[in-house]
């Protein structure tokens, strides 16, 4: 679950979004979003089972791996 821009929710052009995208990378870093060069995109990809209900954490190795598990 991504808390972020939901309490409360800013709208329109200039909102900061509330998102973050998996997705190729293309010309340079994006904003908020993971973004893999095409190989590896592709073999993240292969690797999900969304069956299982994967969950991707980002942060620092401290961080990673303290996340709480999502209610089933």
């Amino acid at each position: 679950m991504i808390d972020y821009n939901d309490n409360p929710t800013i709208r329109g052009r200039k909102a900061p979004g509330s998102g973050i995208f998996l997705h190729a990378w293309m010309y340079g870093p994006t904003q908020g979003c993971v973004a893999l060069p095409v190989p590896d995109l592709l073999d993240v990809l292969r690797w999900l089972e969304p069956a299982d209900h994967p969950v991707i954490e980002i942060g620092t190795d401290a961080e990673v791996g303290h996340v709480p598990p999502a209610p089933a």
